[in-house]
């Protein structure tokens, strides 16, 4: 028993996972690493360094606070907590952190905000109505 330390968090691993559940691979660019040309896959990639070029992936691509993109970002959901400068493009949504320093162009079908994000550009939501379906007007 610890009385003044703080004990660490359980990190779930394969044996504690529901059957059949498995770990999602993840790319990561590391803090300090600089990538030129286009970036795309089907796993989550993390992006704590630098990729100047268009970032493509099928599942979920992150901005880190230290990390930067510098072209166009597409996934399945985009979080950004870093800096991008081009437009993004989350076919589900898109995130910007607080920390987020964004220039260029939002489209997705959600589109979280949070305070103190930066953001300069349009947001155009797609795949909605622009009214709420029990929206009663006289």
């Amino acid at each position: 028993m610890a009385l003044f330390r703080r004990e660490p968090e359980a990190t779930p691993n394969a044996g504690t996972r529901p059957a059949g559940e498995r770990a999602r691979p993840v790319t990561r660019i590391a803090s300090g690493t600089r990538i030129e040309g286009k970036v795309g896959g089907s796993a989550d990639l993390l992006v704590e360094g630098e990729v100047e070029g268009e970032v493509a992936v099928e599942a979920t691509a992150t901005v880190a606070p230290a990390g930067r993109v510098v072209g166009r970002v597409s996934a399945h959901v985009v979080v950004v907590a870093g800096v991008v400068e081009g437009d993004v493009e989350g076919r589900d949504r898109v995130e910007l952190a607080a920390t987020a320093r964004m220039t260029g162009d939002v489209s997705a079908a959600k589109v979280v905000l949070a305070e103190g994000a930066f953001l300069q550009g349009s947001v155009e939501m797609r795949g909605r109505s622009a009214a709420p379906a029990d929206s009663k007007e006289s």
